[in-house]
């Protein structure tokens, strides 16, 4: 991506411009519900060229700079209906696409608000019905749920229709994966007293050390990425500075908004060098699906955790499980930064009070969790 694409006027309004497909015509975000594209597949005839960690990919012949990207757990409310899709259950299923693209462009109009145009990927929302291949759906989610004998399956889907983005050649690239420190954790005693003392610091934000302790970043975080994005902003004030803007705006984001990015996938926040200044881009940020408010869901997950008061669901415990990663890995960033700002999780009446056995709920989460969290990707 070019500084002159960061730097171009978002994106049109006009949604005539969609029919070429260039990059820089790509009308921006709508509030509102808007025309849908299903006409665009009959068009461009867009092609499966993968699944990500919470996309599946597809690309358009002769239009490489476009992919169209559909989030996993959004298939799965349409697909419910994959059997009636074309009868009765038409109607149920244009509902759920009508909403997951309200939520969606409401997610990316927040996320620019914060963050600023020039720090997000070129893209829009839109609805169109894709074919899915039968093995990935087959993967993916229940196999009951598909119809037999079929190599896919066309579904109405939400899609982010983005430009690509090549970041394989660019030598100054960082990339803000956070991790999930519970699964890469050992059962070694002093590691995990260093993700227990992480845990107080930047999940409870007990008093932290007067000098920002590495090894209980590196013990705590266990993400290699971090540890590379934490010796940079050491070396080099320029990028130190840039770091700092996007962790100020993140913790303004997510304790405004109630939302908390998507880290744990491989490249969705990405740093870097774009002449002598370190830039950053969101490129899949927004967590994805219909579900809102999913820091306020792992807030009061984790109150109920602690204080007893109601067993979770499978749901509350993977909210709790992001959101303890992500403000694990946004406070220690700002206490690795000199920051004072950190996104609270607990009322302050409430933590003087607070103590968390970390070891005892891990383990708590490792056993209720049946997959890896979503975004979760080796």
């Amino acid at each position: 991506m070019s500084l002159e694409v960061l730097e171009q006027p978002h994106l049109s309004t006009e949604p005539e411009e969609t029919k070429t497909l260039r990059s820089a015509e790509l009308p921006r975000p709508k509030f509102d519900l808007g025309k849908d594209d299903h006409a665009l597949y009959g068009e461009y005839k867009p092609k499966f060229a993968g699944r990500g960690g919470e996309h599946l990919v597809f690309t358009i012949p002769g239009h490489e700079k476009i992919v169209f990207k559909v989030a996993h757990n959004m298939i799965e409310a349409t697909l419910h209906d994959v059997e009636s899709v074309e009868g009765s259950g038409g109607v149920l299923a244009e509902r759920t696409l009508r909403h997951q693209a309200v939520v969606a462009r409401a997610k990316l109009a927040d996320i620019e608000e914060f963050f600023g145009r020039e720090h997000m990927a070129r893209q829009r929302v839109s609805t169109m019905n894709l074919p899915i291949p039968a093995h990935i759906l087959r993967d993916l989610y229940n196999e009951d749920l598909l119809p037999s004998g079929h190599d896919s399956v066309t579904l109405p889907v939400v899609v982010r229709i983005q430009e690509a983005i090549d970041l394989r050649e660019r030598e100054t690239l960082l990339d803000l994966t956070s991790s999930y420190a519970e699964e890469k954790l050992s059962d070694d005693p002093g590691e995990l007293e260093l993700y227990s003392q992480g845990s107080d610091q930047w999940v409870l934000n007990h008093e932290s050390p007067k000098n920002f302790d590495r090894k209980t970043f590196s013990g705590c975080l266990q993400s290699p990425a971090l540890e590379k994005v934490i010796a940079l902003a050491e070396t080099d004030a320029q990028f130190r500075e840039t770091l700092s803007n996007f962790v100020s705006r993140a913790i303004e984001y997510s304790q405004n908004t109630y939302e908390f990015l998507d880290l744990a996938g491989k490249n969705n926040v990405v740093f870097m060098k774009l002449g002598e200044s370190w830039q950053y881009l969101l490129i899949d940020a927004a967590y994805p699906g219909a579900d809102t408010g999913m820091l306020l869901r792992g807030q009061q997950a984790l109150y109920s955790y602690i204080t007893g008061q109601k067993v979770l669901s499978e749901e509350d415990v993977y909210a709790l499980y992001n959101v303890l990663n992500y403000t694990r890995t946004i406070n220690a960033l700002a206490d690795a930064l000199g920051m004072s700002e950190r996104i609270h999780l607990l009322h302050e009446d409430i933590l003087s009070e607070t103590m968390v056995d970390w070891k005892e709920l891990r383990q708590y989460l490792l056993t209720r969790t049946k997959k890896p969290p979503l975004g979760f990707t080796e």
